[in-house]
């Protein structure tokens, strides 16, 4: 986007789906995590930035499975955004791809032997912005 561009968009957005609360994570493993989102927030949506610049934020709640990480995308209307929105949607957890073609966000409620049933499959989210 050009500087021009930039200048007509009236609404910037950052979506933060930060999934921990695993079983098996590693020590740290929150805290991490934690740290990532400060980072991009900071980067985004610093108040020293100006109204103008500033994205707005919206963090997904703790979610744990599949229905729950839907009904937050669900009520963030990603699809319903129009040209002059800006958005950005910040993910991090864990990932699984097996032998499928197909890679999906684990949740603390997935299942590794049934991820078409029990991990959000990482296409999905990108359909839903995109759509």
């Amino acid at each position: 986007m050009s500087t021009e561009e930039l200048d007509g968009v009236v609404r910037r957005r950052l979506i933060v789906v930060a999934i921990d609360g695993y079983d098996n994570q590693p020590d740290g493993f929150e805290r991490a995590i934690a740290e990532q989102v400060d980072r991009i927030t900071g980067w985004l949506a610093d108040p020293r930035l100006g109204p103008d610049r500033r994205f707005e934020v919206s963090r997904a709640p703790s979610v744990r499975t599949v229905d729950e990480l839907r009904e937050f995308l669900r009520s963030e209307s990603l699809a319903a955004a129009s040209y002059p929105e800006a958005g950005v949607v910040y993910i991090t957890g864990h990932g699984l791809r097996r032998d499928a073609t197909r890679h999906f966000l684990t949740l603390p409620e997935t299942e590794p032997d049934r991820p078409f049933a029990t991990a959000f499959p990482t296409s999905e989210l990108i359909t839903a912005i995109l759509d």
